[in-house]
C-alpha cells in the first residue's frame, strides 16, 4: 500500500489533548442479508471519535467495524484496540501521529480513517464543510431481501420512488442468485440498472454460472465474486464473463487501484471513506482510479447517516458521478444526527451553511460503551 494511509492533519500541526470514543449499537429497521451472513444482522456497531486539540477545537469521526471480512476489525476487536491506541496520541506532533497511523494502517484501516476524518474537521477542512448553497447526491437502493417475490416488489417500489440504481445482494447459490437478479430486472425494465454483490462467497465455477445465468443488459457491475486476495480468480473471470467486474473488498489503496488498472480485472472500484483512509484519500483515489480509465462506485451500506452525509458531502466535491452506496442511514432505526437526514426522491439532500450536529441524546441512548482519555 502506498500513502493512503497517511495522517491528512500532516499540514495543520495540532496537538490533540483530549479523546473521547463510544461503541454504539443502532438497531436496524429489518435484518441485513449478504451471502457471508444469510440470516441477516438486525444491529449497526457504530464507533464514533471524538478528538479535542489545544485551540478547544472539536473534531469527529466514524469506523463501523466490519462483521466478518472486510478487515481484522470486528467491533469487539477495533473496540480494544482503539481505547490503547488513542492515548498514544495526545500531545503528539502531526508526524509522529502519522507514523502510528501508518504503521496501523493495515490492520485497522477503518480506525485509522476515522481518526484522519477527526482531524480534517478539527481544521475545518474544505472537502467536509459545510456547502454554500444546498446540493444533492445520487443514491442507489439496496434490495433488501433474499426472497425472489418479495424482492420484486421492493424494487418496484424503489423505481416508482424514483431510484435508478438498485443493489442487489448474491453470492448464496448462483441459480437461485440468477433467477432472484432475473426476475428483479424483468420487473423494473428499462427503468433502473443493477448492482450485484457476492461479497467475496462465490467459487470460480458458480461465478461463472452466475455471470452466464443473467441478462446482460441487467448488469452494471457484478461486485466482488471471490475473496478479496484471489486476484488470479478475479483475473481469470474477467475474460469469460459477459458483464463487467468491479472490487471492492480487494481495495484498499493505490496500489489495488493500479493493479486492477494493469491486469484488467475489473471496469470499475468500489471505494470507502472509512476504509480507504479518510476523505482526503478518498479524493485521491478517485482521482486516480479515473485518471486510469476505471469508474468508480463510493459508498458504505453499513454507516450511520452521520458517516453517510460526510461520504455523500466528499463525493460531492471529488468528481463522483455514478449513484453512491452511502445508504446505511436508511437502515436505522432511528439517526444519530439531531435533524435526520432528508431524501428527494433517490438523492440525498445536502444542506447548506451548517453541518448536521450528531444528538447527544442518540448517542447515549446507543451507546454500549463509552472511555475518554487526555
Amino acid at each position: 500500500m502506498e500513502a493512503a494511509y497517511q495522517s491528512q492533519a500532516a499540514k495543520n500541526d495540532l496537538v490533540l489533548l483530549e479523546f473521547t470514543t463510544y461503541w454504539l449499537s443502532v438497531p436496524l429497521t429489518r435484518p441485513y442479508y449478504t451471502s457471508n451472513n444469510p440470516k441477516g444482522r438486525a444491529k449497526l456497531d457504530v464507533l464514533l471519535i471524538r478528538a479535542v486539540d489545544s485551540e478547544g477545537r472539536v473534531g469527529w469521526g466514524e469506523a463501523c467495524p466490519s462483521w466478518g471480512g472486510y478487515s481484522p476489525e470486528t467491533p469487539e476487536r477495533a473496540w480494544s484496540f482503539i481505547t490503547d491506541f488513542l492515548p498514544l496520541l495526545i500531545g503528539k506532533d502531526a508526524a509522529a501521529r502519522a507514523c502510528l497511523i501508518a504503521e496501523n494502517f493495515k490492520s485497522y484501516p477503518f480506525l485509522m480513517s476515522a481518526i484522519n476524518e477527526c482531524t480534517l474537521d478539527l481544521c475545518d477542512d474544505a472537502l467536509i464543510s459545510p456547502l454554500s448553497e444546498e446540493g444533492w447526491f445520487e443514491l442507489a437502493a439496496t434490495v433488501n431481501t433474499l426472497d425472489a417475490a418479495e424482492a420484486v416488489q421492493i424494487a418496484k417500489e424503489y423505481v416508482d420512488s424514483g431510484y435508478s440504481t438498485l443493489k442487489v445482494k448474491v453470492g448464496i447459490e448462483a441459480k437461485s442468485d440468477a433467477d432472484r437478479v432475473t426476475r428483479i430486472y424483468e420487473a423494473v425494465k428499462g427503468k433502473a440498472k443493477l448492482r450485484v454483490d457476492a461479497n467475496r462467497n462465490f467459487s470460480p465455477d458458480a461465478a461463472y454460472e452466475f455471470a452466464v445465468s443473467v441478462p446482460i443488459e441487467a448488469i452494471e457491475y457484478f461486485e466482488q465474486p471471490f475473496s478479496s486476495s484471489n486476484w488470479a480468480a478475479t483475473e481469470l473471470l474477467a475474460t469469460q464473463s459477459p458483464i463487467p467486474l468491479m472490487l471492492d473488498e480487494s481495495i484498499y489503496g493505490p496500489d489495488d487501484i493500479k493493479r486492477v488498472a494493469k491486469t484488467g480485472c475489473a471496469k470499475a472500484v468500489k471505494l470507502k471513506m472509512s476504509k480507504v483512509g479518510g476523505p482526503r484519500a478518498l479524493k485521491e483515489q478517485v482521482k486516480l482510479a479515473h485518471g486510469l480509465g476505471l469508474n468508480v462506485i463510493v459508498g458504505n451500506g453499513v454507516a450511520s447517516d452521520f458517516a453517510c452525509y460526510r461520504e455523500a458531502l466528499c463525493c460531492s466535491r471529488a468528481g463522483v458521478i455514478t449513484a453512491g452506496e452511502m445508504n446505511g442511514f436508511l437502515k436505522l432505526v432511528a439517526p444519530i444526527l439531531s435533524e435526520p437526514l432528508r431524501m428527494r426522491g433517490a438523492r440525498l439532500i445536502l444542506p447548506a451553511g451548517a453541518i448536521p450536529k450528531l444528538s447527544e441524546e442518540a448517542i447515549s441512548k446507543f451507546s454500549i460503551h463509552q472511555a475518554r482519555f487526555s
